[in-house]
């Protein structure tokens, strides 16, 4: 099942939601955090979702045994491709492999619905890496203004990001303080 309209992705975001906290409180397999644990957090991806099926360029896919939804992954239609999001499945289906299923059938449709490319994100995930995708790598830049102050917090970034230890563990402590959105 594909909920692309505004009704049937908020029905469908309630139930990833679920199943996207299931798969986070696992206790075995990989660990994966429960990004949407924060009711800001919800609030936000229901009205991004909302705002982007008005456009028609969102897509919950939707795996159904029977008459349960057991995993999800929402997705964005950008262009000629879909950009593949977060996921989450309920754990008494993990040995099924549920998410390599509902991928396979999220890349269906998007060759169904002529798409050209499908993009697996960021993370290396068991369910992706069975397609062997290609990997892209992002490259960045970082630009400093001439003030020494600027010239310090610069110089203290690239140590945080390249270094290991004590100091870096401090700097990046310093650098990606976690935020509590509730």
């Amino acid at each position: 099942m594909v909920a692309r309209d505004r009704q049937d992705v908020h029905q469908a975001l309630q139930r990833f939601l679920e199943l996207h906290a299931l798969r986070a409180n696992m206790t075995s397999g990989a660990r994966h955090p429960d990004y949407f644990a924060g009711h800001a957090v919800q609030e936000f991806l229901y009205d991004v979702c909302r705002r982007l099926a008005a456009r028609d360029a969102v897509r919950v896919f939707q795996l159904r045994i029977g008459t349960e939804i057991v995993a999800s992954r929402v997705g964005f239609a950008i262009g000629d491709g879909i950009y593949l999001y977060y996921s989450g499945f309920d754990p008494a289906w993990a040995r099924y492999s549920v998410m390599t299923t509902t991928l396979a059938e999220a890349i269906r449709y998007a060759i169904g619905q002529g798409f050209k490319t499908v993009n697996l994100s960021l993370t290396r995930e068991q369910s992706k890496l069975r397609w062997n995708p290609r990997l892209v790598r992002f490259h960045s830049a970082l630009v400093q203004r001439e003030v020494l102050r600027s010239r310090i917090v610069c110089r203290a970034y690239r140590l945080a990001i390249t270094r290991h230890g004590p100091s870096a563990r401090i700097l990046k402590n310093v650098f990606w303080a976690h935020r509590h959105w509730d």
